[in-house]
């Protein structure tokens, strides 16, 4: 569990089911959005590939830590 603190510096907590779940709508959302930028020139494939690679990493990383 992680402790964040909002503007009032009270802790929140936050579960790490809380974050993988939150990494793995993150992806999601990546790979429904940057086939969009991708086609329209503001994105390379090579860089959604890695983009998405990455947040995949974090999601494996935080599911190790379980």
């Amino acid at each position: 569990m992680t402790s964040l603190f909002t503007d009032d510096q009270a802790p929140v907590a936050v579960t790490l089911d809380a974050q993988i779940k939150c990494v793995e709508r993150e992806i999601q959302q990546r790979q429904h959005v940057y086939p969009r930028l991708v086609s329209r020139g503001t994105m390379t494939q090579e860089k959604a590939d890695e983009e998405i690679t990455i947040m995949r990493a974090v999601r494996d990383t935080l599911k190790g830590m379980t």
